[in-house]
């Protein structure tokens, strides 16, 4: 199980020590528009794809350009994987305002994603272990 969920910590670490380079190789105007889009489109990928989509399954993509769309938002905010995301927001569905909580840690944790998902029941995810298309980008 613990191969199955990327750790989001690697990822996340990365791009919060690269994210500085921006404003040495680029001016100040460029690293506020990044920061701005990345915020906005990181946003999107979270509410709409992973928590609606994913976590809840409330709708289904009626084009699959617009999936994959999403998918490619997906990748570019950097967060891990799709499927240790949503077993980790079931997870805290489940687990709610417990200390067996995912969400409960340091602000710090909270705010740069850094979670406690190792603990992650595979049964709370296999709809998505048995959708290929989502287990490519997983892989």
């Amino acid at each position: 199980m613990k191969d199955l969920i990327l750790d989001y910590h690697y990822t996340k670490v990365v791009i919060l020590l690269l994210s500085p380079l921006a404003l040495v190789y680029f001016d100040a105007e460029l690293f506020a528009y990044s920061l701005l889009w990345g915020w906005i489109l990181s946003g999107l990928v979270t509410s709409i794809f992973l928590h609606k989509h994913l976590s809840h399954k409330q709708f289904e993509f009626k084009h699959p350009m617009i999936k994959r769309f999403f998918y490619l938002l997906f990748f570019m905010s950097g967060s891990a994987t799709p499927v240790g995301w949503a077993g980790g927001h079931r997870d805290h569905h489940a687990k709610s305002d417990t200390e067996e909580d995912p969400y409960i840690g340091p602000w710090y944790s909270i705010l740069f994603g850094f979670l406690n998902l190792r603990d992650v029941s595979p049964m709370k995810m296999r709809d998505l272990l048995f959708d290929k298309e989502i287990m490519f980008v997983h892989k």
